[in-house]
Formats: structure tokens, sequence, C-alpha cells
């Protein structure tokens, strides 16, 4: 009687890799859900963080949102990382605040790879109200004033109590000399609302959220320092309160 070998035959190898290929197909779809969850849980711990340095930074300036019309540094008018720690803006790297990696405090770990540059800011950005919208019970950190020809902050206690003030938005490279990579400007509601209309139009892809990250979601931080994920499906809010219709 003829001994079988130990070695694997070319069938029970073919049957093996066939198993194995079955069982990553399983699973890879529950890991990617895993890594999604992990990245999206980090964004909303940050976002958390920028909660409490917004109140802290209302409570030192006589109850006014954060805000940066520094133009003449070239900075964009709402870039919002060094007002709440304190540190004047500047388009140029500013230390505690920009990384020459993206990661840290006000980067979502899944906004990576969506530019390249020297160093990086932040990956969110303000809600801006309506254009002349003013007065109590409203939304947006800040609106453009048409009498003004400016953009204009408001208080914080003015805010609707169910606003969104700060949201996910893509990343761009926004000064090509510096190399500062940091969130589009924007956040206008008209769009956010209508996502799937704008999300391909080149002209428009810096006024909604961000949903793309994390599986058609975005994170959103209230007036009152919560967060929640909401799908792009879903995502439906007042244009004059930024407050989510039910």
């Amino acid at each position: 009687m003829n001994k079988r070998s130990g070695n694997f035959t070319l069938i029970e190898m073919l049957v093996i890799v066939a198993i194995i290929t079955i069982l990553a197909g399983l699973l890879l779809p529950a890991l990617t859900s895993a890594m999604n969850k992990g990245r999206s849980a980090y964004c909303v711990s940050n976002l958390k963080q920028a909660g409490i340095l917004m109140v802290q930074y209302v409570q030192d300036n006589h109850d006014w949102c954060p805000y940066d019309d520094n133009v003449k540094n070239g900075v964009a008018e709402r870039s919002f990382p060094s007002l709440l720690v304190g540190k004047p803006s500047s388009k140029k790297k500013i230390d505690g605040i920009d990384r020459t990696t993206p990661g840290g405090a006000w980067m979502c770990p899944s906004a990576v790879g969506e530019a390249t540059g020297t160093f990086y800011r932040s990956a969110y950005q303000f809600s801006r109200g309506e254009d002349n919208v003013t007065g109590k019970n409203k939304g947006g950190i800040y609106y453009r004033s048409e009498e003004n020809s400016s953009y204009i902050t408001r208080k914080y206690s003015d805010l609707h109590p169910s606003s969104i003030t700060i949201m996910e938005k893509g990343l761009i490279l926004w000064n090509a000399e510096e190399g500062i990579v940091t969130a589009k400007f924007g956040g206008v509601a008209y769009y956010s609302n209508n996502y799937f209309t704008a999300v391909n139009d080149e002209s428009r892809k810096g006024y909604y959220a961000m949903f793309s990250r994390h599986l058609l979601s975005a994170n959103f931080l209230f007036v009152d320092g919560h967060v929640s994920s909401i799908k792009a499906t879903s995502f439906r809010v007042d244009s004059t309160t930024w407050a989510p219709l039910q």
C-alpha cells in the first residue's frame, strides 16, 4: 500500500485558496466598516474639543464668535484654529496647530489624501449664515453683509439653540507659495442640503459639508457642544438657523 505524502495536492491547495478568498470577502466589509467607525470617532473627538475651545473663546471675547478677516496676511477669512488657541493668524506654518503630515486635533483622519502641500491646518470650517440675515436665533457663525460689503461674525448667544456651528469640509491647497492645505471656505446650507446636485459642480464644491469621508456621512458640531453624524441622504437644515429640519 502506497503511503500518502505530507504534501498538499493541487486540488487541495485550490480548495484552501478558495476558502481563504471567501473568508476574506466576508471579513473585508466588516473590517472596512470598523476602520471607518474608528476614524469617525476620532473626528467626533476633534469636533468636541473644538466646541470646548469655542465656548472658552466667546467667554473671553464678550460673546463674539471667533472670526478672522485678515486678508492682508493671506489668511482665508474663516481660518479659525489659531483664534481658538490664542495665536495670530498667518499663511505661514503656525507651531502647535499646523503639521507637516495630515493629522492631529484639527484634521479628520479620513481627509488624508484629499490635497497635498507643505503643511496642514484644518479639515473643519464654520457654518455660514444667509447673506444679510441678522438678529437672534439665527444660524451661521458669520454672514455676508451687503451693506458693509464684508463678512460679519455673530454673538454666540444670538445663535439658534439647535444651530450647527462647525462642520467637515474638503481640503484644498489654499496657498501654493506657502504650501498650506486647509478646509475650503463656505458652508452655505443650500448646497449642503442639495449635496448630490452640487457634488460634481467644481465651482460650488467649497460650499457643502464633506459627506464623502464617512460612507456618505459627515460630523457636525452644534451650539450646545454635542456632535452628530448625519447622512447626506437625510441632511436638511433651515438655511436661516442652521438647525436640522425634522
